[in-house]
């Protein structure tokens, strides 16, 4: 996603890639939004460095498919975001 964002910031197939990612990523989160009803949704991971090439778009797309607005927040854990969530699964899970 960097190499893209960084030599591709205002080209138009940039644009497209991000909104159809926008699209694809809706339909996962309005489903975990529909099985878990959480109180907002953290985007992390390196794909949060490109979130002002799509954030807009999937938060209008999440408020129009599940009809009231979700909080999509930015993890500030950055790459660690996702072994420190494993890993604070598996300590749950076991203690």
């Amino acid at each position: 996603m960097k190499e893209l964002v960084d030599k591709y910031p205002n080209e138009e197939f940039t644009k497209k890639i991000f909104d159809e990612f926008s699209e694809h990523l809706s339909f996962f989160l309005i489903e975990l939004a529909t099985l878990k009803s959480p109180d907002c949704i953290i985007i992390g991971g390196n794909i949060a460095k490109a979130s002002s090439f799509f954030m807009e778009s999937l938060e209008t797309k999440l408020h129009q498919k599940l009809g009231y607005k979700l909080p999509l927040l930015l993890s500030v854990l950055g790459e660690n975001s996702a072994i420190i969530g494993a890993a604070s699964l598996f300590y749950h899970l076991n203690h």
